[in-house]
């Protein structure tokens, strides 16, 4: 009731002095000297005496690394003014400002604390009770401890954080609020703390991390390396810090992970997926809403990991907020229905077999299996932009058999198996000549090739003069209206996570889902002008022919190896 008391106290204006007061004087200063300066001001104000100050500190502050810096303040400040502070608010005033002011946003993103509503989100999803042991890897200035305190009144707290600054801030809220949580200076990717014993954990790490940020860090952690042996590099980071938090979870225990919503989809991160999801690990995927956290703005999904877990729950969450003027949030009515969505099926959640997201290249983005339809701002319906959408020819495996050449001929034949990462294979099989009834089902230059079955397949066809490619019939083949609609640009839309989630959404079937011609037409695309399309796609046709380089030098490094070990055998 106290907690919830301060939290309605005003504070701009004691923040706001109190910062006018001492940035002037020190260029570097930041959130940890506010915290500290509020601090000292109360015990100030609670003693009435500020000759004793240091002893105060001293008998209050069991931290040493906080002490020392309490004690630095005191020293590198005229205490005048820290007493001209603890005079003219009150101890209420004080007290708050300790609790709920926010770093700068831009200048202190550091500190930037987990939202109210995503830590009132993860206690429920962790089933908190009075006796769990609960650890926060990265627990920062302790925003999620302290809401897991006030709202379960769990006695085991505990935190891992690598920041001083942080460190220091949540210790001074901890002091504040009486609260006794166990702080660890440590590195939660290369550290083991299975010592701290916690079966409830939690993790709200830096977002978006690329695995050369965290590769050396997580080298250093045998137990955490062993997962990444077969990745590629270009692979999430967000998956290192999940993967920590889970193998620093006691058995049968849970673990709620913030991530960027890229990993549940981007193709290097498939491996990782697949292992996690062989061992049972996944619990549960939510989609987060749009703009809930000060400090990113991209697609963020909350990860539940437990053990024993056959089925996985997909929660689409998207939708569910309470919009604000400058960020959204989760109230307490939109974490009821969250909580319910996870919990139930839905028609935003449901239960999803290993089965069927193995089928989906082990995906897990809940908006493949789950959610409303989706809708495009300023969009037009890809029939109006083709000039036919047909289907490739039902040729049996027998007859595909004698109409096969072993030398090349003007007639070639593609397969579902022949589309690989976006791109056609460069070698088809020759088909002998064929009459006139197969010119149908022949590709145009230019032409979308997308699967008839789920999991989705498409690809952009550059026919060579002369030649004629003909499509089997698990294939459909769009001839585009290059007035209308850029054929890259069309290519790399359908083939982005947006453009798959509509395939999925029209998708009729149980385990073999596929796609109508009647259904295809009304996939949503982004109704950009030609232009703008064109310049898109000029980028995008860049980005590739640099692949193309790279993947060139990386066969150049490879070959240079294997001559190196040759030289000396």
């Amino acid at each position: 009731m106290e907690y919830e008391e301060l939290e309605k106290v005003e504070i701009k204006n004691v923040v706001w002095e109190i910062r006018d007061k001492f940035r002037g004087v020190y260029s570097n200063y930041r959130f940890v000297d506010l915290i500290a300066v509020l601090y000292i001001s109360l015990i100030i104000e609670e003693k009435k005496e500020s000759n004793t100050l240091l002893k105060q500190i001293e008998k209050k502050v069991k931290s040493e690394t906080s002490r020392n810096y309490l004690k630095k303040i005191i020293l590198k400040n005229k205490n005048e003014v820290i007493e001209e502070i603890a005079e003219k608010y009150s101890e209420e005033e004080l007290k708050a400002a300790i609790l709920f002011s926010q770093p700068e946003i831009f200048s202190e993103i550091d500190m930037i604390s987990t939202p109210e509503g995503i830590s009132d989100l993860a206690i429920r999803l962790l089933d908190i009770g009075d006796e769990d042991t609960v650890l926060d890897l990265g627990s920062g200035i302790n925003s999620f401890l302290i809401e897991a305190y006030i709202e379960t009144n769990a006695k085991q707290l505990k935190g891992v954080e690598l920041n001083t600054e942080s460190l220091i801030v949540g210790h001074i809220r901890s002091l504040v609020l009486g609260i006794d949580i166990n702080m660890v200076q440590g590195n939660m990717l290369s550290q083991d703390f299975t010592s701290l014993n916690a079966n409830k954990v939690f993790c709200n790490p830096p977002l978006g991390m690329h695995w050369r940020e965290v590769k050396d860090y997580v080298m250093e952690n045998t137990n955490l390396s062993g997962y990444f042996e077969s990745t590629k590099r270009t692979i999430s980071g967000d998956w290192a810090y999940a993967l920590s938090a889970y193998l620093n979870q006691r058995k049968s225990g849970k673990t709620v992970v913030t991530m960027s919503n890229a990993g549940t989809w981007n193709q290097p991160d498939e491996v990782i997926r697949k292992a996690l999801l062989e061992k049972e690990i996944i619990e549960g995927v939510i989609s987060l809403p749009v703009n809930i956290f000060t400090s990113t703005t991209m697609d963020l999904i909350i990860m539940i990991l437990s053990e024993g877990n056959e089925k996985v729950k997909m929660v689409d969450a998207s939708k569910i907020y309470t919009k604000g003027r400058r960020l959204n949030t989760l109230e307490s009515e939109d974490i009821q229905k969250i909580n319910y969505a996870y919990n139930n099926h839905t028609d935003i959640s449901r239960l999803v077999d290993i089965k069927e997201i193995k089928h989906q290249e082990y995906i897990l983005n809940p908006k493949r299996f789950v959610g409303e339809k989706v809708e495009i701002e300023n969009s037009i319906k890809l029939g109006d932009i083709a000039k036919s959408i047909n289907r490739g020819a039902m040729i049996t495996s027998k007859k595909l058999d004698d109409l096969v050449s072993k030398e090349k001929t003007n007639y070639q034949y593609i397969m579902l198996q022949n589309i690989k990462d976006g791109e056609i294979d460069k070698e088809l099989s020759y088909l002998k000549e064929l009459d006139d009834s197969y010119d149908k089902y022949c590709i145009k230059d230019n032409s979308i090739i997308i699967s008839k079955l789920s999991p989705y397949k498409i690809a952009l066809a550059n026919i060579k003069e002369g030649m004629n490619i003909v499509a089997n019939g698990n294939l459909y083949f769009l001839e585009i209206d290059e007035e209308k609609a850029n054929p890259i640009f069309l290519t790399n839309f359908l083939q982005s996570e947006l453009g798959i989630q509509q395939l999925n959404m029209y998708a009729k079937g149980t385990v073999m889902k596929s796609i109508s011609i009647r259904d295809l037409k009304e996939i949503e695309i982004p109704n950009l002008s030609i232009e703008e399309q064109n310049r898109i796609a000029e980028a995008i046709r860049q980005l590739d022919d640099e692949l193309i380089i790279l993947s060139k030098q990386v066969d150049i490094i490879k070959d240079k190896k294997v001559k190196l070990i040759q030289g000396v055998i």
